[in-house]
């Protein structure tokens, strides 16, 4: 019987291969080397009322390990905060925060995994005219395929 269960076929040469649905293909790498993801929003003219700064979009080919995700206001207390995770069209909620104080972060410490079109959010309730709102997500990209 050809393929995988016989030891002289080339599968079992020089590499990893993986099942691709329909036929064995050899994969060189299951992951690409992880990158570092750095990703940092701003914005330093906020209306009043509610904003939110959407953090980067996960090309495609990639997947994102988010580790970490902090927002703050630095000019004045905001209403609610929230950190969510924008999947597939629906928003997630990680964190929320009804009384935050002037320049005090909210944040997100775990492992919730991205993937292409996913994207971090903040959304800041009750802002002033020009408060000056932050987003900065951490963790590791990778490489699909």
């Amino acid at each position: 019987m050809p393929g995988i269960t016989n030891p002289a076929e080339e599968y079992f040469k020089n590499g990893l291969w993986v099942w691709n649905g329909s036929t064995w293909v050899k994969c060189t790498e299951l992951w690409g080397a992880p990158a570092v993801l750095f990703d940092a929003v701003e914005d330093l003219t906020a209306t009043a009322g509610t904003n939110n700064l959407n953090g980067a979009v996960v090309p495609t080919g990639e997947i994102w390990e988010v580790t970490h995700i902090a927002a703050w206001d630095a000019t004045t207390a905001p209403g609610e905060v929230w950190l969510r995770v924008n999947h597939d069209a629906s928003y997630y909620t990680l964190e929320r925060e009804l009384t935050l104080g002037v320049d005090v972060t909210l944040s997100f410490t775990g492992s919730i995994w991205l993937d292409a079109g996913d994207y971090v959010m903040a959304r800041f309730a009750s802002c002033t005219l020009n408060d000056d709102i932050y987003l900065h997500t951490f963790g590791r990209k990778l490489k699909t395929g």
